[in-house]
């Protein structure tokens, strides 16, 4: 006999036989191993892009594995821009006054972006329909600002009217989508580092003499990250770049310095 819709967990069958006065003749044994349904959900892990300039688009990749439902998941994702501030020079968090970040590591100090007081700036516009296990990939955006982006994902049963749910094979649906999973805010894997680069190399050197280049970074740079500069001698021939055409001018044959 098909049950109606039921979110994940353990279900245990009872059967009742009764008489054609309703009286009852005999009821199963509730827990029995036979008799036991588990609704399982697929799992979600998820990878977003680690770091991005200013003016590049981010986003983020779920990775769903396990059952899947005939009927398919809805995947949507958020993100979040965690608030900031500059204090002495410094862009810092702007940590909310009842919350102490923690020094250990591994410490989750972002888990209060989404409690209700910052809205996200990127949600999905439709959601992605998921009818296997496999890698979905979120829509991209362009952050206008630079800062420190979460990701949070939400798989969810769809919810579709169902104009005869007692007929066998057709089991009732919520009214409201049904959480299935919904990510962690603040976790490493579904951070994004947006910083914004400036550059400005020594216009001109002599011969024999050394030059430099020098970067400037504005936003949050995470522990452990570092940053190369690379030197190319370019054919006094070469065509020139004008901003706009991609020109080989960079290559290994010409590299001379890094």
């Amino acid at each position: 006999a098909p049950a109606p819709w039921q979110p994940v967990g353990e279900y245990h069958w009872v059967e009742v036989l009764t008489s054609v006065n309703g009286n009852e003749i005999s009821r199963g044994v509730c827990g029995l191993p036979n008799e036991t349904t588990k609704v399982v959900a697929p799992e979600v892990t998820t990878k977003a892009q680690p770091y991005s300039a200013l003016g590049s688009e981010i986003f983020d990749i779920a990775t769903v594995t396990g059952p899947v439902s005939k009927n398919g998941y809805d995947l949507h994702f958020e993100a979040y821009l965690v608030p900031s501030k500059v204090v002495d020079g410094e862009i810092v968090v702007d940590y909310p006054e009842d919350f102490t970040p923690s020094d250990e590591p591994g410490a989750n100090n972002y888990s209060w972006v989404a409690d209700g007081d910052v809205e996200p700036v990127f949600s999905t516009k439709e959601p992605i329909k998921v009818a296997a296990a496999g890698d979905y990939k979120s829509e991209s955006f362009v952050p206008t600002e630079r800062g420190i982006y979460l990701w949070v994902e939400t798989l969810t049963i769809p919810v579709e009217p169902n104009e005869n749910p007692t007929e066998p094979g057709e089991p009732e649906v919520p009214e409201e989508p049904y959480v299935v999973h919904k990510g962690e805010v603040g976790i490493r894997l579904e951070t994004s580092y947006v910083i914004d680069i400036t550059t400005k190399a020594q216009p001109e050197g002599e011969s024999g003499g050394t030059a430099t280049d020098t970067a400037i970074i504005d936003g949050f740079v995470p522990t452990g990250s570092t940053i190369k500069f690379e030197a190319y001698k370019v054919d006094k021939d070469a065509p020139q770049y004008d901003g706009k055409t991609e020109l080989e001018l960079c290559t290994e044959d010409n590299l001379i310095a890094e």
